[in-house]
């Protein structure tokens, strides 16, 4: 029986070291009296300050081993770098709104050695009330010279915070465009720009700017940004002309259109073809639309052509002459591939 008290009391002296054992280590814990903060409506170009209190709600020591915004916009800082259990400390937050217009949302990443939660997530919001805007940042001409192109854009310019203000240049980054500066007829109302194509722009595609300043001298110039593509007055589709792999001894044609953009009258005058192409030439829309017709007739290799197997590689042009005075020659390049079909 005495030796059944010895083996539970071995027992139980175990068991208490082993739940001693089992007892958790002390840790610190890192608690916010809140992770958001809404600084509603601010002016531009103002500073915000805001501060994120916490408390250690743990059982050791808390260390604060860094703090880092989502942006330069946005600084943060900690009171203090070790915070004891049951203290409290603060995150203070800065929030420069000088190059923010509407609704901003930015972040603040607390990092400490809470085990639970290595990187704490604090959220800032706020409504930013510009004192000068433009809208639209984006205006697009489309295709230039068809029906479908605007004549002009408008941008409007107003300060949402109710300042005074006066556009001082809208500047173009293009020559062709042209920007006039509209003041308003009522105090309500608000400043635009017209923006125009002048001149004669080079065909194809294009990407400018408008820098739009004004006397507000805290307020960065706007950027407003113009694409478009601008059509030839005259254009010839395709620019060049492939026939494909064309059997020796047939006869084989192919269209091209000559098309008028934003005039009247176009006239294919003259059309010269070397030996061996045939051209016609048809009035499919009057004064706007005309079309092509080239033949390879007959077609044999020539002299000077390189040979590929049984081809022969046939590289010509064909050039029209049009009444349009800024592109009076077209010059339009014609490829066949000459292939004796009947040989093995």
């Amino acid at each position: 029986m005495r030796n059944c008290l010895y083996v539970v009391a071995a027992v139980a002296v175990l068991l208490q070291a082993a739940n001693a054992g089992d007892a958790p280590a002390k840790a610190p814990k890192i608690e916010f009296e809140s992770l958001q903060h809404d600084f509603g409506q601010i002016a531009q170009f103002t500073p915000n300050d805001h501060v994120f209190t916490f408390k250690n709600a743990g059982t050791a020591t808390l260390k604060i081993e860094r703090v880092h915004a989502s942006c330069g916009c946005t600084a943060a800082l900690a009171s203090k770098d070790s915070v004891e259990p049951n203290e409290t400390g603060g995150i203070k937050v800065t929030f420069n709104s000088q190059d923010f217009s509407g609704e901003v949302h930015k972040s603040i990443t607390v990092t400490s050695n809470d085990p639970n939660q290595k990187d704490a997530i604090l959220q800032l919001k706020a409504n930013v009330i510009a004192d000068f805007v433009c809208t639209p940042l984006a205006l697009d001409f489309r295709e230039i010279g068809t029906a479908n192109a605007p004549a002009e854009l408008m941008v409007k310019a107003f300060s949402p915070s109710g300042k005074k203000f006066r556009i001082i240049a809208a500047t173009p980054s293009a020559e062709f465009l042209k920007t006039e500066i509209i003041e308003p007829q009522k105090p309500e109302d608000p400043c635009q720009i017209r923006v125009t194509i002048a001149g004669n722009p080079p065909a194809g595609m294009f990407n400018a700017t408008i820098l739009v300043q004004t006397d507000m001298p805290a307020v960065k110039p706007i950027t407003v940004s113009v694409t478009g593509k601008v059509l030839s007055r005259t254009e010839v589709v395709p620019p060049k002309l492939f026939f494909g792999v064309v059997c020796s001894g047939d006869t084989v044609l192919r269209d091209l259109t000559v098309r008028a953009n934003s005039w009247e009258g176009l006239k294919v005058e003259k059309v010269q073809a070397p030996d061996g192409l045939t051209v016609t030439t048809e009035e499919t829309v009057p004064g706007k639309e005309w079309k092509v017709t080239v033949q390879v007739m007959n077609a044999e290799a020539k002299a000077g052509d390189k040979p590929a197997g049984n081809s022969t590689m046939l590289k010509e042009k064909i050039t029209l002459s049009l009444n349009d005075p800024t592109m009076k020659k077209v010059d339009v390049a014609v490829y066949a591939l000459i292939r004796d079909c009947k040989q093995k």
